[in-house]
């Protein structure tokens, strides 16, 4: 009896112990994705800014599939943005779902800039 005892208060102490660290390793890497997913974000952001100077210089027909083209890109900004919100506030289930959601919505909003310069890049 002593010795289940023994045992049993050894198995409370390691798994007291495992538990927080387990928490503090997913917070981490909750921490870590959201901040790459910003830093995502901020490069799309600089890029599509840096897009909207080279188009001052394109033709009235090509000027006008452009801001279409950026419309779209900015409705895909929106989403990504509006993604990385519900991931900050989101725990467990939810996280999960709510980082797929942000991954899509990043890849979609890097798909569009990559559609966006091969189609204006020879122009």
């Amino acid at each position: 009896m002593k010795r289940a005892w023994i045992v049993v208060t050894l198995l409370c102490l390691i798994c007291a112990g495992a538990l927080p660290a387990f928490g503090d390793d997913q917070k981490m890497d909750k921490e870590t994705y959201q901040q790459q997913a910003e830093g995502t974000l901020k490069g799309l952001e600089q890029k599509m800014d840096e897009m909207k100077e080279k188009a001052a210089d394109l033709k009235m027909d090509a000027k006008e599939k452009f801001d279409q083209e950026m419309m779209i890109m900015k409705e895909k900004k929106e989403a990504a943005e509006r993604n990385l919100e519900k991931l900050k506030s989101a725990t467990g289930e939810a996280w999960d779902n709510a980082k797929a959601e942000t991954q899509k919505a990043l890849e979609d909003l890097s798909a569009q800039y990559d559609k966006m310069m091969s189609r204006f890049k020879n122009r």
